[in-house]
């Protein structure tokens, strides 16, 4: 069972790793160099799509025009959003690099990945003015009775963060999000071993499969049949074909 990563960082030895294991990913690039290094990687590795955007914790530091010719060539955009607990950059900083990108993702129809730590409530707010643009939160850690109103937008998916074993917010989460809205992530393995201790990273594929068969318990389905919607889902956001294997 190969089960693809939706919101990923990581460096070549991590996305040599990804390709060996066949675990088409999606490749969170937050800064115009960052973006650049996402694409060169993509080229050496098929089974990377670059996603793009303004960062908030980097919105101070760079223009967020800067960010446009990549997030033009991307089909998702992101990671974007607000974070009020990692990052010290002014609030209003954040929100018009952040509408801004929101704007942008309208504009071109393209889905964006969201980061919304401490801010769930001030984005489901933002959002309301853009009723019908597909969204991925990205690792929901926030407030379970903030989940409602994501959950009402027909187009919201969620990435299962990779302390689903550990959090409740990430179980919620897991148990409550429709299943042709849900995704996996593992952040990078860096991520992975900051939220739920030493792991390799060769090890990837195998935390991957772990999180979809616990994600499965929880909603009483098979890890098969879990995997096997949540590669699709992969599929329809990021336009990539889902191979034979993972069919």
């Amino acid at each position: 069972m190969i089960v693809f990563d939706a919101h990923a960082h990581g460096d070549r030895k991590e996305c040599a790793i990804r390709q060996a294991q066949s675990v088409l990913t999606m490749l969170s690039s937050g800064t115009p160099e960052q973006a650049e290094k996402a694409f060169e990687l993509a080229r050496e590795f098929p089974v990377l799509c670059v996603t793009s955007g303004l960062h908030p914790w980097y919105s101070s530091q760079y223009d967020v025009e800067a960010m446009r010719p990549f997030i033009e060539k991307v089909p998702v955009i992101g990671e974007i959003g607000l974070d009020s607990v990692w990052c010290d950059v002014p609030m209003d900083i954040q929100k018009k690099a952040f509408i801004r990108q929101l704007d942008w993702a309208q504009t071109f129809k393209k889905p964006v990945v969201l980061h919304t730590k401490g801010c769930e409530g001030l984005i489901a707010d933002i959002l309301s003015d853009y009723p019908n643009l597909p969204v991925i939160i990205h690792w929901y850690s926030g407030p379970v009775d903030v989940l409602p109103r994501f959950l009402a937008r027909k187009d919201c998916y969620f990435t299962i963060g990779p302390d689903v074993t550990i959090s409740e917010s990430v179980q919620a989460v897991a148990k409550s999000v429709p299943q042709n809205r849900i995704l996996f992530e593992t952040d990078g393995m860096e991520a992975v071993r900051w939220a739920i201790g030493d792991v390799k990273t060769e090890s990837l594929s195998a935390v991957l499969q772990k999180d979809v068969a616990f994600a499965a318990a929880l909603r009483g389905v098979t890890p098969e049949v879990l995997s096997k919607a949540a590669n699709e889902n992969f599929c329809r956001l990021s336009g990539q074909q889902n191979p034979d294997f993972a069919k």
